[in-house]
């Protein structure tokens, strides 16, 4: 079921999204202890990746004000509150088990998701990329607004399954929703129209293949 490619790896990036302090961390705000798998499963990707030169991309806060936030306090008021997450707090910076190394990309993005309001669509282009897989925080919010900003911008999305954190959606007016259904939606919703879905060792397996 859904579209099947394959990776090369000069022409692909792997987006780590929002895999920050304020989010990986114990102490953090937005700290979900099912992140831990998906941790664990981007440490492999970045290990994959690195071996075959593979171009890693990490999407962090940028805003530099809680006001810069704009309308997405609105939906997550703790962002003012707390005055948690802005550019280059410790909350918005890149968990130190998954650091940046010399090479690596870091995108300080604006909104939800890593492609609007930053460069990163101009940074790819310019290295010549075609295919980005997606991982990071989360399923449902920011990996699922990448995919689908990435596509509409005619790359090949390759979509982590484990690789994404699935957080369980408190009731907004239809009831309670577990992580696992928000998964099985948004990843069948995104293999019918987005993505490549696949699991970590999958994505391991294409680029050992390549």
């Amino acid at each position: 079921m859904g579209v099947k490619w394959s990776i090369i790896p000069a022409k692909t990036a792997l987006i780590v999204h929002d895999m920050v302090n304020e989010m990986v961390d114990e102490k953090g705000l937005f700290f979900d202890p099912s992140v831990k798998k998906v941790q664990q499963n981007i440490i492999k990707l970045i290990g994959e990746c690195r071996e075959k030169n593979v171009t890693i991309v990490y999407a962090v806060p940028g805003q530099k004000s809680a006001e810069d936030f704009g309308r997405i306090g609105d939906f997550y008021p703790e962002l003012i509150s707390h005055n948690t997450m802005t550019a280059g707090s410790w909350g918005a910076s890149v968990h130190a088990s998954i650091s940046p190394t010399k090479g690596d990309v870091i995108i300080r993005k604006n909104r939800i998701g890593a492609f609007y309001g930053s460069n990163l669509h101009r940074i790819l282009k310019r290295r010549g990329i075609d295919t980005v897989i997606v991982s990071g925080v989360s399923t449902s919010v920011g990996c699922d607004t990448t995919a689908r900003d990435a596509t509409n911008r005619d790359y090949k999305t390759i979509f982590v399954s484990d690789g994404c954190l699935s957080r369980p959606l408190a009731d907004q007016g239809w009831g309670n929703i577990t992580g696992e259904d928000v998964a099985r939606v948004h990843l069948s919703s995104l293999a019918k129209a987005f993505a490549m879905v696949v699991t970590t060792q999958q994505v391991a397996d294409l680029i050992r293949r390549s």
